[in-house]
């Protein structure tokens, strides 16, 4: 039974292009095509930039009896779109959606979308197997764990499953994608190396309460880590098969220092060649823990500020002072860390001296790298609860994720692009214009194997393109 699973195509965005493999959708790929024995093809559409059709005919040509797909609440939108063309052009197909906002809304998608055959709920590592299973021998579908369908008129909604023991799952297959061009960017950040580069997710969850934060359910969110151990064997595999660099998706890979230290020694002791980044917190990090990342590989160091006033970030219930960040920060690039920050703006209540305390921040904590957004209002987020509502919505247009600037009373487009400008442009004249910066990379260069490798495979890209242009103009 051929079985192809998707992401919702990009229809003329290349924000998605080159992006990380969807390591949920591979997770569930490969624990099904372990335990039915049928091989899977996963169709990255998002990654690829395939517009609509094209990702149907990439679907139709395997001929699916069974397509699965998995939507967040920023492109369920562009995922029903693809999920009834391949509907349409095969109506035999079995469709079966997955993915945050499917968990979030599985009766009004089975509502209002015909199209929608099934819907799994919460992880699918397990229930995915099941119901592969029970469709292959034509069984009935009561007992399939987390699965929500109709039954004679009335829908019938499963509980969201939750995978409790990480180390049992296999680890991911990325050989079932069918797209090889994953990680030319990862969060706005080129990431050409001119090595191999894959994802690691070495635990699930996260402690943290932020307000701009999908919660669905309490023990989805729940941090779960897997053992040092279980990581390292997985890190193991991905060097044999050639990989030089991986990075660790996990939503906070350092909430727990005596874990992150355990799994530092034992790459340290098998001497595992390989490169990492991550995203996590900063300000407990104490300094025996950064020497020792860093001993083991440890480069590129993603944060996730959002915002550099205390004010601010009790509002979005974000732990930790932002003068302890700062701290962090600085103490981070002493080991030589390469640290790219993330910073939103237009949360609600976010003043003026919001925008300048954040200014002040950036001049202390003086990261190498800054990306700033837009805060958006996600289904599931206490902020959506506040401006929304927690009713369920009356129709999948209500369920969309917005743009803060959609809400009455919330800033406008106009606004948030004149405190963008005004925060990127303090930024290069106190932090990148400022005497020392110069200095403060060269060490980083020196110190970091990972800046070097994007400083290498910059100037050799640089030095192809003027031979080029020689060529051109010879």
């Amino acid at each position: 039974m051929a079985i192809v699973l998707a992401t919702p195509p990009a229809d003329g965005s290349k924000c998605g292009l080159g992006m990380p493999p969807p390591l949920g959708l591979i997770y569930v790929a490969t624990a099904a095509q372990k335990k039915l024995g049928d091989k899977i093809k996963i169709v990255d559409a998002f990654a690829e930039g395939l517009y609509s059709q094209e990702a149907a005919a990439r679907v139709m040509a395997h001929q699916p009896a069974i397509f699965g797909l998995s939507v967040m609440s920023s492109n369920i939108n562009r995922g029903l779109k693809l999920l009834k063309k391949v509907k349409q052009a095969h109506p035999t197909v079995t469709t079966i959606l997955g993915g945050q906002h499917a968990t979030l809304y599985d009766r009004l998608l089975l509502r209002e979308v015909p199209e929608v055959d099934l819907v799994l709920r919460g992880e699918g590592e397990e229930s995915f197997s099941e119901l592969c299973q029970a469709l292959q021998k034509n069984q009935g579908l009561t007992g399939v764990r987390g699965l929500s369908y109709r039954d004679r008129g009335k829908i019938i909604q499963g509980q969201p499953q939750v995978v409790r023991d990480l180390d049992a799952l296999p680890f991911p297959d990325c050989t079932i994608s069918e797209y090889q061009g994953y990680y030319a960017q990862w969060g706005h950040w080129q990431m050409s190396t001119g090595v191999p580069i894959t994802s690691v997710l070495s635990s699930r969850g996260c402690p943290g309460h932020c307000t701009f934060c999908t919660r669905i359910p309490a023990e989805l969110s729940r941090w779960r880590p897997r053992s040092p151990e279980n990581v390292l064997q997985e890190l193991r595999h991905l060097s044999r098969l050639g990989y030089k660099m991986a990075v660790f998706t996990d939503e906070n890979l350092t909430v727990s220092t005596s874990r992150m230290e355990q799994l530092c020694r034992l790459i340290i002791q098998d001497d595992l060649q390989m490169r990492f980044a991550f995203e996590g917190f900063v300000e407990h990090l104490p300094d025996s823990t950064m020497e020792l990342m860093r001993q083991a590989g440890f480069d590129l160091f993603f944060l996730g500020v959002e915002t550099g006033s205390d004010p601010q970030r009790r509002r979005y219930r974000k732990p930790g002072l932002a003068q302890a960040v700062a701290q962090g920060i600085r103490r981070a690039k002493k080991h030589h860390f390469l640290v790219y920050t993330w910073l939103m703006i237009g949360g609600p209540g976010e003043t003026q001296t919001d925008i300048e305390n954040t200014k002040a921040f950036l001049g202390e904590a003086r990261p190498h790298l800054i990306n700033i957004g837009n805060i958006r209002v996600h289904p599931g987020s206490q902020l959506w609860h506040e401006l929304v509502g927690s009713a369920e919505p009356a129709t999948l247009k209500e369920a969309d994720s917005r743009e803060i600037s959609d809400f009455p009373g919330q800033a406008d487009q106009i606004t948030l692009a004149k405190q963008a400008r005004e925060i990127y442009g303090y930024y290069l004249k106190r932090v990148i214009l400022r005497w020392g910066t110069l200095l403060d990379l060269l060490r980083l260069i020196r110190h970091n194997p990972l800046a070097r490798l994007f400083l290498r495979h910059s100037l050799k890209k640089t030095s192809l393109i003027l031979q080029l242009l020689k060529t051109r103009h010879g």
